[in-house]
């Protein structure tokens, strides 16, 4: 499973945790609501991955250049884990501390993958919500509401992701800067 791909569902589940800690318009619970029932809503198989997928690489076609993150990656395969681990992380959004330390694993993981500029959490949470879009819309599911509640809770996640991994970074630079100076 792309690193990448898990990193976003875990840090769905983290966001909703920590977004419980600080006062909201909404109350915890309903945000958990709302992403639970849109979860359950959503069409099965491939469908929405594919539409998530499409998204991310018809707006930023180099994840699939040659070297980049995504480049010899089975799509299918990857999709499959994509579906499979939001489905975790929607699942766990109650108990969320539960998983924390391993969305900091995953942040430092990521480091490794190429996952290095902040705008790259924005455009898994754009293509993120226009699939959520796309299959709950003719289902009347998709409100300000719901699109919110998912907003709150990646930004927040990914927040979390791109702080741990910042401190990974300036460690591994100042690992290297004091070899070259030895």
């Amino acid at each position: 499973m792309d690193a990448s791909i898990f990193c976003l569902c875990v840090l769905l589940g983290l966001g909703m945790f920590v977004w419980s800690l600080f006062s909201a318009p909404r109350k915890p619970a309903d945000a958990v609501r709302l992403v639970k029932s849109s979860w359950k809503r959503l069409t099965e198989g491939e469908e929405f991955t594919n539409t998530f997928y499409s998204d991310l690489w018809g707006k930023h076609p180099e994840l699939r250049k040659e070297g980049a993150m995504f480049a010899k990656t089975n799509m299918k395969s990857q999709g499959k884990m994509l579906h499979k681990t939001l489905d975790f992380v929607v699942g766990s959004c109650d108990r969320l501390e539960t998983i924390l330390d391993k969305v900091k694993e995953l942040a430092i993981r990521h480091v490794g993958y190429g996952v290095d500029k902040k705008e790259h959490f924005d455009w898994v949470a754009d293509s993120l919500l226009f699939a959520l879009e796309k299959d709950l819309t003719p289902k009347h599911f998709w409100t300000p509401e719901v699109k919110q509640a998912w907003i709150d809770i990646y930004t927040v996640l990914s927040g979390v992701m791109w702080t741990t991994m910042q401190k990974e970074i300036n460690a591994a630079n100042k690992s290297v800067s004091g070899k070259k100076t030895q």
